[in-house]
């Protein structure tokens, strides 16, 4: 008609609507959905067809009335799911399109009565529709519910479903269009469209049959929809989130009570919906002294109760525990829930306070959550609960810590420390009354107790805290002193309980004391003895050996069976005995080394520094080996190794520098600067420190005998001989050295006084049979006395080639000069040594190598007293070519070489020992060959006649009276008593 206008549109008008008419009578009597199908596409395509662009709406919505009036009557009579889908689309369409092409305000009256009139209408054919296919085929009430769903769907399929749902929300969207210039007309309409649904699921469930038991709870859930729309479109966000977390507990009471699955899941999803709004209702502040978050009070109340109500409600239902694979959602819910809800509950104080007093309530809030859990038994999800809150209170407080501008290490005074132990007692309090039932339980059954990972973080967590809340009031020197003595308390737990990790805690707290503390050498102006870098030292040290004297009980004492999770298994190892003792040690020796320098300086006596160190170490040494002995302390005891070397310490640093200025001497010579005096062992009361050393180092062998195997103690030994006789080697050395001028030879013979004598002593028969030497006769004139005798044997070659022997102030005589009377008792000391050390007597070669080196270390100290005698009497220069050029030295030489050989073939002979009279031999030999080659040289010269003329008489009376002995079985004979004696003389060669 508006292509070719045949006739009006009026005319055309009826006679679609004729047709339309006419075709739906004649399907229903013929039974033709297809007709019936046809008639309805005509009759709504008619005012589309028929339109002239006028704004009729009366006209129009009258026209769908009357059409879907006839779909209506239809389906009284007809269950056919396209007509009824037909209409519903169709009614819709054309309404939709109106309103948003034509529609104003002033037409409000008519589009909300048809709106309303086809919302009924459509209704009504949906349940007309669904009461033709389901009233004569009821499902059985033993078939499940997913069972009984898919049946119904069966019967109804898409259009039955489509009607049900589909119609509320199109005549929702088209009536919110409507009332929305209005404030709450939304709100209004969709609480009424709620109210609608659920009267007409009651209806349904009461009067129609049980078959549409189905539809009715259809219409129920889509009445709770449109009051859960209701609730964002009246109220705020926060109030929003209220309102829906209430309606969400008592869905899921209701879904609970009627065993409904889909109620319970939409009740979920209320909830979700909302935590979403409540979230979204509260917004971050960023006051410096306000609160965190800004939001309303009884929403996170709301959604807690909520929240924490449907949990309940699942437990007591047994949904939690859920045994059908379809129903896992459930079990993933009650682990959300109850986070949830305590979440939900803790926005309340980070919205009341500032950050620092809302994590101290947040964790009473946790620790309230994990009593409740505990008493009520509610599980360990909401234990969990309880101890994530505890979790989240410690980490952001640690996030609210910053420096403070004055002594104390953090900002916040007395409040700041107040909710440090609010949330430490917490942690404490939780980790306490958990571990106690453990404790209790493994006590019971004498079982090592097993803690889990939550005790053993809450428990290490609190006790950091603690220490961490000092630091509100003091400074870090002042928390270095006490940390050290909150450790041994952490310690004793840590033993009663069996708690590895919070022993491990302990063993950390003196670590950071330790890193923390200020140390004595920050100013000299400090009090003595009264500071805080010389008392932390002491109390880590102290502190430390009470910590290990508990680690050696608790070792002996008897253990429980097992090991046990984060027990103390590794207790027993050495290097825990052993570090907290030396750990202690270490720095009660470095406080008191450093103060009593520091002291001794600042009072200008740094030159007692060494007598004092040696008297701390002493103390030291005596009251270990004390307290070892006493409590049968092994690793204490061996601690007293050592002394020795910390004498050798105090030693080396006292002779190699002074305080100061660098110890090596290298150094200063390359500086430019002038040496330090050397150390003199018996200056500023180090006669009495190192005496005292001495006797406690001979007390302090005989104690350690109980804990150290012979070979340990005689290395001992032998390292105290040879500290001790150095030190009064030195000693000896600078005595002797006042004795004469600088230059002279008293200086050489306080080097070899000392150690000859030593060697004196050790060879003495008395000292032999008594301690130590009785019980370390090898340690002492084996091990220790062979250095000494090298040394001794290098002073005397050194000496007769270096010194000429002055003795000023004295006149050289020779013989009784102090170099040469040395050198001889050395030399004595030597070959004493040597007859009754081990090693000579248990090797006839060593023996008679130590003999030969003995004769030539002896010819050679003989030549050099002959060259000091014509140094001093007859003005020889003690100089290597002035004394080879000098014919009266050589001369002097010759002779007196030829003695000693003459002295030696006679005593050959005598003895009847071949190779002493051979060694005599050789030496006359080399006589003449010096004769020759030397003395020869200086023709004319009267020393060359004497020294000629003296040796050739000493060969000639040689050979007379000494000829050469018999052969060694002569030797052998001669040495047998049954042999018959030999003449001394008269055959000869």
């Amino acid at each position: 008609m508006k292509l070719h206008p045949l006739l009006p549109a009026g005319v055309g008008f009826g006679l679609l609507f004729a047709v339309a008419v006419l075709s739906a009578v004649l399907a229903v009597r013929q039974s033709a959905q297809v007709l019936a199908v046809v008639a309805a596409l005509g009759g709504f395509a008619a005012p589309v067809l028929a339109s002239t662009g006028s704004n009729q709406p009366l006209g129009l919505f009258g026209y769908l009335l009357v059409i879907n009036l006839g779909i209506a009557l239809i389906a009284w009579f007809r269950a056919w799911r396209l007509l009824n889908l037909i209409g519903f689309v169709a009614t819709f369409a054309l309404a939709s399109g109106w309103a948003r092409q034509y529609y104003e305000p002033g037409q409000f009256a008519v589009a909300q009565t048809f709106l309303l009139i086809f919302f009924l209408l459509f209704t009504a054919i949906g349940l007309l529709f669904a009461r033709c296919t389901l009233a004569d085929a009821p499902e059985a009430d033993s078939a499940p519910l997913a069972a009984r769903a898919w049946q119904t769907l069966q019967r109804v399929g898409r259009v039955g479903s489509t009607l049900v749902f589909g119609v509320p929300m199109a005549a929702f969207g088209m009536q919110y269009l409507l009332v929305q210039p209005w404030e709450y007309g939304a709100a209004f309409a969709a609480l009424g469209y709620g109210l609608f649904y659920v009267l007409l699921g009651r209806l349904v469930f009461a009067t129609q049959p049980r078959g549409l038991a189905l539809l009715a709870e259809a219409y129920a859930v889509v009445g709770v929809i449109f009051g859960t729309l209701a609730i964002p479109l009246g109220l705020e966000g926060q109030w929003t989130g209220a309102a829906w977390a209430v309606e969400a507990a008592g869905m899921y009471w209701l879904g609970t009570r009627q065993a409904r699955p889909y109620a319970r899941a939409f009740a979920l999803l209320v909830l979700a919906g909302a935590v979403f709004k409540l979230l979204q209702a509260t917004s971050i502040v960023a006051l410096p002294d306000g609160p965190l978050l800004a939001g309303s009070f009884i929403g996170p109340l709301l959604v807690a109760v909520a929240s924490l109500a449907v949990w309940l409600l699942q437990r007591r239902a047994g949904l939690d525990r859920p045994t059908a694979p379809s129903l896992q959602w459930e079990m993933l819910a009650s682990h959300a829930l109850p986070w949830l809800g305590m979440g939900a509950l803790t926005l309340l104080p980070w919205q009341w306070w500032t950050p620092s007093w809302a994590a101290a309530a947040t964790a009473v809030l946790g620790l309230m959550a994990w009593l409740a859990a505990r008493r009520w038994h509610l599980g360990e999800t909401f234990s969990a609960t309880g101890y994530g809150l505890q979790a989240l209170a410690l980490g952001s407080f640690l996030a609210t810590l910053h420096r403070a501008e004055g002594g104390q290490v953090l900002a916040g005074g007395w409040p700041g420390m107040a909710q440090a132990l609010l949330i430490a007692g917490s942690l404490m309090t939780t980790a306490v009354l958990a571990m106690r039932r453990v404790a209790k339980t493994a006590q019971a059954r004498d079982v090592a107790p097993n803690w889990d990972w939550a005790q053993v973080l809450t428990v290490l967590a609190g006790t950091s805290l603690l220490h961490l809340a000092m630091l509100f009031q003091v400074s870090l020197a002042q928390a270095a002193l006490i940390w050290p003595l909150t450790a041994l308390a952490v310690l004793w737990a840590a033993l009663r309980l069996q708690h590895g990790p919070l022993a491990l805690l302990a063993a950390v707290l003196p670590v950071v004391a330790a890193l923390v503390q200020p140390g004595s050498w920050t100013t000299e102006s400090l009090a003595p003895f009264g500071h805080l870098g010389f008392w932390v030292p002491v109390v880590l040290g102290l502190s430390a050996l009470v910590a290990a004297d508990w680690l050696r009980r608790e070792t002996a004492r008897p253990r429980p069976h097992g090991h046990g999770r984060f027990g103390l298994s590794a207790i027993g190892r050495p290097w825990v005995r052993w570090t907290p003792v030396l750990w202690g040690l270490g720095w009660w020796l470095l406080a008191m080394l450093d103060e009593s320098a520091r002291v001794l300086r600042q009072q200008g006596w740094a030159d007692h520094v060494p007598a004092a160190w040696l008297g701390v170490l002493l103390l030291t040494s005596a009251a270990a080996a004390l307290l070892a002995v006493r409590r049968n302390w092994r690793e204490l005891g061996l601690s007293t190794l050592g002394t020795v070397p910390a004498f050798v310490l105090v030693a080396a640093i006292a002779w190699f520098g002074t305080w100061g200025v660098p110890l090596l001497w290298p150094v200063l010579l390359f500086l430019g600067e002038p040496l330090p005096a050397v150390y003199v062992p018996s200056a500023a009361l180090g006669w009495l420190a190192w005496t005292l050393a001495a006797l406690w180092h001979l007390r302090l062998l005989r104690t350690q005998e109980r804990w150290l195997a012979p070979a340990a103690l005689a290395a001992l030994h032998a390292a105290g001989f040879w500290l001790f006789l150095l030190l009064a080697m030195r000693q000896g050395q600078w005595l002797s050295g006042q004795w004469g001028e600088p230059g002279s030879s008293w200086r050489w013979l306080g080097w070899a006084v000392v150690p000859a004598v030593a060697l004196w002593l050790l060879r003495s028969p008395a000292l032999g049979r008594r301690w130590p030497l009785a019980a370390f006769n090898h340690a002492y004139l084996g091990v220790a006395a062979l250095p000494v005798a090298l040394g001794l044997l290098v002073w005397l070659w050194l000496g007769n080639v270096v010194s000429a022997g002055d003795a000023a102030p004295l006149p050289y005589v020779p013989l009784l000069n102090p170099l040469e009377l040395g050198q001889w008792l050395v030399l004595a000391g030597l070959v004493l040594w040597w007859r009754t050390a081990p090693l000579g007597r248990a090797d006839s070669e060593l023996a008679s190598a130590g003999t030969v080196i003995a004769a030539v270390t002896a010819l050679a100290l003989l030549t050099g007293l002959v060259l000091r005698v014509c140094h001093h009497y007859a003005g020889v220069p003690w100089d290597f070519d002035a004394l080879y050029a000098s014919t009266l030295a050589q001369a002097a030489l010759s002779i007196t070489w030829a003695l000693c050989g003459v002295a030696a073939m006679v005593a050959g002979h005598r003895r009847v020992r071949r190779v002493l009279w051979m060694a005599g031999a050789a030496l006359l030999a080399v006589v003449v060959l010096k004769l020759f080659f030397v003395e020869l040289a200086d023709s004319g010269g009267l020393f060359r006649i004497v020294s000629f003329i003296g040796v050739g008489a000493l060969l000639l009376l040689v050979g007379y009276f000494a000829p050469v002995p018999p052969a060694r079985a002569a030797e052998a004979r001669q040495d047998d008593p049954a042999s018959p004696p030999q003449p001394a003389g008269g055959a000869h060669p």
